[in-house]
């Protein structure tokens, strides 16, 4: 016999946005469905960095949440930033030891792994949230002034009067209702193992981005962890990756034996999990995230930083933000494709500039030649060196940042 849940809000995907979006509802007593497709957790690729901005997102929606977090064996707590030139020059921006009025860490890395089962973890004090895992929804029926969900097997069935998508890259439901399309234009792929062994020079706790050539205008990350550990992998655009037909896999191993810089320091390493690969939604304009019935958010409405692939700060806001939004369609009766708008006029508000800027730092990646400039000047140029530093250290966005102002062609007038 299949089972019938009736309530006002599902949200689809107990990730970092959706598990957000829940809190926030719950938070003000509204019950909420919460499904994932997932029977356990899955060690993601992406998030092995959370940044300050995350924390204070995740700190104002539930404080345990970060102590909870910090607990973990493997999390690390980061001290700073180096980002090497392709002509490997180092630029070393140091973070303050702790941020806002809370004294939270300027930024972590962790196992994703970690940090899904602690978010996932602080839905159990919530009464209003009924968590179903294992369930994967496969139809919707959207009807007049509602929406019903049936899983997979058809053995559970929702109706609820508003579905938040918060299902992740390959969220193919909500790319139907709205009508969008991936291709390897707007999608990122990134590529990670975890490595025993890398040798930290000072060990100082500092993560790193390695903008070598061969990767342009992607990237290396090497984070440190705890217990020995580090986080290493690739960022890079799909379009570049199909165009030349690159192996990343094989490219990670090539550059960790060749190049001069990351040879000695991975001489006595050995990688302790298989290679694993993700692909990202990658900010690259405005599109459809709303109507009647339904809000998508996180990954699965395209809020990955273009330049840095990084989305984890983004997907929590906009949980937050569907959340609230959800809360006023419920005081307002109101669940129409014009009511759910302004989710959408929100988010772009938010997070449009920050799009902008990244979409033109992505740009200019690709050119090594300014890449080295930047890098470089930055060294002994206190301007230039600000301006990076205000750009990695603004904890609860970029937006301070005057945009027109910076810009790394605006960058390479000043001496």
């Amino acid at each position: 016999m299949p089972k019938v849940f009736n309530t006002e809000i599902c949200i689809i995907g107990a990730g970092p946005a959706g598990i957000s979006a829940a809190i926030c509802l719950a938070k003000n007593n509204i019950p909420v469905n919460l499904i994932e497709k997932n029977s356990i957790s899955h060690d993601k690729i992406c998030g092995g960095g959370i940044s300050g901005k995350a924390l204070q997102l995740l700190y104002n929606l539930d404080n345990k949440i970060i102590d909870e977090i910090l607990l973990q064996p493997e999390t690390k707590i980061s001290k700073g930033i180096k980002i090497f030139s392709p002509n490997n020059k180092v630029l070393s921006v140091p973070f303050p030891k702790e941020i806002g009025a809370n004294s939270l860490p300027p930024g972590i890395t962790c196992k994703r792994i970690d940090f899904d089962n602690v978010l996932i973890n602080a839905i159990d004090k919530y009464p209003c949230i009924n968590f179903f895992r294992g369930i994967n929804i496969s139809k919707i029926e959207q009807g007049s002034d509602s929406m019903k969900l049936s899983s997979e097997d058809e053995k559970y069935f929702f109706k609820t009067k508003l579905v938040i998508f918060a299902s992740g890259a390959n969220s193919w439901l909500s790319n139907k209702l709205t009508n969008f399309n991936k291709d390897i234009k707007n999608t990122g792929i990134g590529l990670r193992g975890y490595f025993e062994g890398v040798e930290f020079p000072n060990d100082k706790g500092f993560i790193e981005l390695h903008f070598l050539k061969e990767l342009l205008p992607g990237y290396l990350w090497i984070f440190p962890l705890n217990n020995n550990l580090a986080n290493v992998g690739i960022y890079q655009i799909l379009k570049k990756i199909h165009g030349k037909k690159i192996n990343l896999k094989k490219l990670l191993f090539e550059l960790i034996d060749e190049n001069k810089s990351l040879r000695p320091r991975f001489k006595n390493a050995s990688i302790s999990n298989n290679i694993q690969s993700f692909n990202c939604p990658l900010s690259i304009g405005k599109r459809k995230i709303s109507g009647s019935n339904f809000l998508v958010c996180g990954d699965a409405a395209s809020l990955v930083n273009s330049f840095s692939g990084e989305g984890i700060g983004n997907a929590i806001e906009s949980g937050i933000i569907a959340g609230l939004q959800a809360i006023n369609s419920i005081k307002n009766n109101d669940f129409s494709d014009s009511f759910l708008k302004e989710y959408d006029n929100k988010i772009y508000r938010n997070f449009e500039k920050d799009f902008k800027l990244n979409n033109r730092a992505l740009k200019h990646a690709k050119n090594a030649s300014l890449l080295n400039f930047i890098i470089n000047s930055s060294n002994y140029n206190k301007i230039l060196f600000n301006k990076i530093s205000n750009l990695l250290i603004d904890y609860n966005t970029n937006r301070n940042i005057d945009k027109k102002k910076f810009s790394l062609n605006a960058l390479t007038k000043i001496r």
